[in-house]
């Protein structure tokens, strides 16, 4: 199936949807009552389309966060389920968790050195995990301890471009 462009519309911000998902999410936003199944045919064509949904199910949240874990952005009411979910999908999806819990920010930055950068609270022990995956995650401590850049300096040797003299 090849995308035909001239039949791209665009529109709010950065986003680009083809003519037929026009039709769905007007007839999806203009709906007296949007129906789970209506709901998930809209995220299905375009997972943005989880921000105009009205009723956040689970399951709804669950197949936007299953395409495209950015989507985590437009869930509502996040739970710690869902934040994980979207965690292991892809550790960056860290910046849109309302609510970072250590096991949140432990699990991101194992995966992804570099989420570091989204962790709202650091600790130690979240920093050398971080770095430990990543040392030029190291650009990212907020503090940085002797134990930390040791560790970031371990797992790559041009860490040391960031370490900050105290």
């Amino acid at each position: 199936m090849s995308l035909d462009m001239n039949k791209l519309i665009k529109m709010s911000g950065s986003a680009y949807v083809l003519e037929d998902e026009v039709q769905i999410l007007s007839d999806f936003n203009g709906a007296a009552v949007q129906t789970e199944e209506m709901a998930m045919e809209a995220v299905s064509l375009n997972a943005d389309h989880l921000e105009f949904v009205h009723d956040q199910t689970a399951d709804v949240c669950g197949m936007a966060l299953a395409c495209d874990a950015t989507t985590l952005r437009h869930i509502r009411r996040q739970s710690g389920e869902l934040c994980f979910f979207a965690i292991y999908q892809n550790a960056m999806a860290l910046q849109y968790v309302h609510n970072q819990n250590h096991a949140m920010c432990i699990a991101a930055v194992k995966q992804e050195g570099i989420a570091l950068r989204y962790v709202r609270h650091q600790t130690e022990a979240i920093c050398i995990a971080a770095v430990s995956e990543n040392g030029l995650a190291l650009q990212y401590v907020r503090d940085q301890t002797q134990d930390v850049c040791e560790a970031a300096i371990i797992q790559n040797n041009q860490a040391i471009n960031y370490v900050r003299v105290g």
